[in-house]
């Protein structure tokens, strides 16, 4: 992790850095926690990136600290079905961090460590997500994933609109 000084200093002086913190800022938290990104990669997010919605996210939990591998092995047991992203996600504590997920039907998110409060990044292309894979070996045993995703998507959705009513009459 990278000290919140040094944290600063690369906002103040890389202008791509600086629109991709205040962008997310302007979405909400308190703070970004920049990753070590690639300028490439910082481009992109400026270009592609979009916010993700947080509901209805299908939460899969599986290794709590390796969301790139957790979702690249995702991706090589459902081909087609999940696909990933790539970008910073909104932790409860309202801080911004790199993070991975996964994508169903190119709109609901594949959570694989945690439930987020947001998401903002961009869906890798075919080719990119075939480099990401191919970086991590195929898992021996396959995690348990829901029988039908989309059943687990609407699950979900459903189960996330039953927390946010609860929690609006509790107030």
């Amino acid at each position: 992790m990278i000290p919140p000084a040094q944290n600063a200093l690369r906002v103040r002086c890389d202008p791509v850095l600086g629109k991709i913190h205040d962008r997310l800022l302007t979405i909400g938290g308190t703070a970004v926690v920049l990753g070590a990104d690639a300028p490439s990669t910082v481009r992109r997010l400026n270009r592609d990136g979009q916010l993700f919605a947080r509901d209805g996210a299908v939460i899969i939990p599986l290794d709590p600290r390796a969301s790139a591998t957790n979702v690249a092995r995702l991706c090589q047991l459902s081909p087609g079905g999940i696909e990933a992203a790539t970008g910073y996600a909104l932790d409860r504590d309202g801080c911004w961090r790199p993070h991975t997920w996964g994508v169903l039907d190119g709109a609901t998110v594949v959570e694989t460590t945690a439930r987020r409060d947001g998401y903002y990044g961009y869906l890798l292309s075919p080719a990119e997500a075939a480099r990401f894979c191919w970086r991590e070996p195929a898992p021996a045993v396959a995690p348990p994933l829901p029988a039908s995703l989309a059943a687990a998507a609407h699950a979900g959705r459903v189960r996330r609109m039953l927390e946010d009513q609860e929690h609006f009459l509790k107030k």
